[in-house]
């Protein structure tokens, strides 16, 4: 078996370099400063979630009982639902004790010992209004599966 001597072109003499494994044709190279992706994401563009914070802390102006206040978007949201979900409104009492849930208002030993925690009778009350709520859903459920197939 003879060794191959590995054939030169026309490229090569001209450079000296050699095109093969992971050395490709200076010609098909990335040009300096020029992206490998010229159709992707245009810089400076943000992702979703950094619109949605941006968003949050966009200030409005609120008016508190009788008193006009500057607060973010996302301290007027919460406001408004517990607003909303004193004035009897299922649907904020919902998102609200969900936001409550997600913030870990309701864990006792993760809460510092300076700030306040729920009393047992608020934390029965929200139990239990929770253990309504799902139980609701799921009559509620029921009910319209029931009414579809009939």
């Amino acid at each position: 078996m003879t060794k191959r001597s590995p054939t030169k072109s026309s490229s090569n003499d001209r450079t000296g370099y050699n095109v093969g494994y992971k050395r490709p044709p200076l010609h098909t190279r990335f040009k300096p400063g020029r992206s490998g992706n010229p159709k992707g994401r245009p810089r400076g563009h943000k992702n979703l979630a950094t619109l949605i914070k941006e968003a949050a802390n966009e200030k409005v102006t609120l008016r508190i009982g009788g008193r006009v206040r500057q607060v973010t978007k996302a301290q007027a949201f919460v406001i408004k639902n517990f607003n909303d979900a004193l004035a009897s409104d299922e649907k904020a009492a919902r998102v609200l004790m969900l936001m409550m849930r997600e913030a870990r208002l309701f864990e006792q030993e993760s809460a510092p010992d300076n700030q306040s925690r729920l009393s047992e009778h608020d934390e029965l009350v929200y139990r239990d209004h929770i253990r309504r709520l799902t139980v609701d859903d799921h009559t509620n459920s029921a009910k319209k599966k029931r009414g579809r197939s009939q």
